[in-house]
């Protein structure tokens, strides 16, 4: 009997040691040899800042999603676009005068370990968080172009700024607008209801911040961000080309969605799920001329890189957007990423000289649109006449723009009527653009246009962040600038020409009575006909006084190697690499080939 009972007992320890001991070394011993997966991206435009506060452009804010959240975020896959909690438990409850605003916070959030906590661990994320983020934002002492989301909105605000500039009272005076409830409710009480409230939740500036970490790096939190998001700074210096991001080895339980638009089934079927982010380490290299970056994807060395402008997407694409069979054959793919961008040379018009709307019109209507996509886009670019896109209600695809086409003689008319005949008297405008390669041929483009009905343009190139700058402080007579909107209405686009806020923004400095009059009239609308037919209204006056010309528009193409997952990319989606993966074993074989 002794015998018979011995084996299966000897077995089963044998087994008991294999799950305890033996299997759990070895896959520890595995995952030390296994390949960390590394994600190549790039960035057209040097970085200017890692601040939420600060961060006032699409690269800038690229980055900062990779380290910082917000309480809501855009659904991943979900098309048309909807905002999903991500650090909110759920969507806020609004009340019946939809002036008061309660959203719980989730108990599961840290911050990033880091030295400036105490013993080195990442603290917990509480309301508390966010209500010193937001007084940071609005603090008037030192002053973001991001304040307006939450300026002129929330109740006490105005109060608790003449405090502060007074010095009557402390950074810690409260703001009777927010408050903490608990460490884990917010409430927000507005002056008026604001029916984009929620979605200014989601916007990249009102990303959350910890106060140890403000104290502790000061005016340098831009080069060392501390936040909660899925990945940890590991090296930027700002004169570098690199920034380098490693996995959140801490990161709370955010799973790939269940659910999505029918273009995406195949990813949600593989990845639905399973836990964020799924790269061990994020790499983007600050690449500004296009020819670099082809030659840096071509050799691997970049997964997906943006072929938008330039010869890269002539040579790879067709007259369809789809990717000719030879760079299929290669292991490329294409993703087309609807365009919802819209780009302008805008005009500043608290210049003397281009106050005068007549000037204005004259230079637009001296371009030659036709003839730019021809040389630019081989004619598969758009002349859009309205500023607010395809896509958002309000655009009026039938509507055309009295000074969106080409037409010399009246150009050269209304120059003559703006009391420069010829361009005599005319002084030399400058025209300031971009680094790339491409911003200068267009604007040689430009130049040569003018010269057509003698108006003299100086071609100023700057590096990206300065050109912000320079718009911002209004050093400029016209720049070259592109909005991405900050939510999904068209409201984002309309505010741009907002007297009290078109100079922290599109930089134009457009103040005019009528139209500030209809964006009043708007910002407190429900949605409706009636709102959808004022937004219309406001879209012909911006075509009709010509604050800005409206440039060539075109889908935007990203291309990627095909062991590259789940690349999904659009106007409202930051922080994409916590999504995507990299196939290791496909890219082994493309490399050997």
């Amino acid at each position: 009997m002794k015998v018979r009972y011995f084996l299966p007992l000897s077995l089963l320890f044998v087994f008991f040691m294999w799950i305890k001991f033996i299997k759990p070394q070895i896959e520890s011993e595995k995952q030390m040899n296994k390949k960390p997966k590394v994600l190549q991206k790039f960035s057209n435009c040097k970085i200017d800042s890692l601040d939420p506060k600060f961060s006032g452009d699409v690269y800038s804010s690229n980055e900062v999603a990779k380290v910082y959240e917000g309480l809501y975020e855009y659904h991943y896959l979900k098309i048309p676009y909807e905002l999903t909690p991500n650090l909110a438990e759920d969507m806020p409850i609004i009340s019946e005068d939809k002036l008061t605003y309660t959203i719980k916070i989730r108990k599961d959030v840290k911050f990033h370990d880091n030295s400036c906590f105490e013993n080195g661990k990442g603290k917990i994320l509480t309301a508390h968080d966010f209500i010193y983020s937001w007084k940071r934002l609005l603090d008037p002492k030192k002053v973001s172009r991001n304040a307006w989301i939450l300026d002129d909105k929330i109740e006490g605000v105005n109060e608790w700024k003449q405090k502060i500039m007074d010095e009557t009272a402390n950074f810690q005076e409260s703001i009777s607008g927010i408050k903490a409830i608990d460490d884990y409710t917010l409430e927000i009480k507005l002056i008026k209801p604001c029916p984009q409230f929620t979605y200014f939740l989601a916007m990249v500036p009102s990303f959350v911040v910890s106060k140890e970490a403000v104290d502790h790096y000061k005016d340098g939190l831009q080069n060392h961000p501390i936040g909660t998001g899925p990945f940890v700074l590991e090296n930027y210096n700002p004169n570098d080309n690199k920034i380098v991001y490693l996995k959140n080895k801490n990161y709370r339980e955010k799973y790939f969605p269940k659910e999505g638009a029918p273009a995406f089934q195949h990813m949600i079927e593989k990845y639905a799920g399973k836990k964020i982010p799924f790269v061990d380490k994020v790499v983007t290299n600050i690449i500004t001329e296009e020819q670099p970056r082809w030659l840096q994807f071509q050799k691997h060395k970049m997964d997906y890189i943006d072929i938008r402008d330039g010869s890269v997407r002539l040579e790879v694409l067709d007259e369809k957007n789809s990717l000719k069979k030879e760079y299929q054959e290669k292991g490329m793919e294409v993703f087309i990423k609807k365009n919802l961008n819209v780009g302008y040379k805008v005009f500043n018009t608290n210049n003397e000289l281009l106050k005068n709307e007549k000037l204005r019109k004259a230079i637009s209507l001296a371009i030659d649109r036709d003839k730019a996509n021809e040389i630019f886009n081989k004619n598969r670019a758009k002349n859009i006449h309205t500023t607010i896109p395809e896509g958002f209600s309000g655009h009026d695809a039938a509507y055309q723009s009295p000074y969106g086409h080409y037409d010399l003689e009246k150009a050269k008319q209304l120059l003559k009527e703006a009391g420069y005949p010829g361009g005599k008297g005319l002084p030399e405008i400058t025209y300031d653009i971009s680094t790339t390669t491409i911003a200068r041929k267009s604007a040689e483009f430009f130049q040569q246009c003018m010269q057509k009905i003698g108006v003299k343009i100086k071609i100023i190139q700057n590096i990206w962040p300065e050109l912000v700058k320079k718009a911002h402080q209004g050093k400029t007579m016209i720049h070259s600038m592109a909005w991405s909107p900050d939510y999904p209405d068209a409201e984002t686009f309309l505010s741009l020409f907002y007297g009290k806020s078109s100079s922290g923004k599109c930089y134009g400095n457009y103040d005019n009575a009528v139209y500030n009059s209809m964006y009043e009239k708007t910002a407190t609308m429900e949605y409706g006909s009636e709102k959808i037919d004022l937004y219309k209204k406001m879209a012909e006056h911006i075509a009709e006084n010509v604050p800005v010309i409206l440039t060539l528009h075109e889908d935007e193409p990203i291309l990627y190697h095909n062991y590259v997952k789940n690349l999904v990319s659009s106007a409202f989606h930051y922080g994409i690499e916590a999504y995507m993966d990299i196939n290791l074993d496909e890219k082994e074989k493309i490399n050997k080939k």
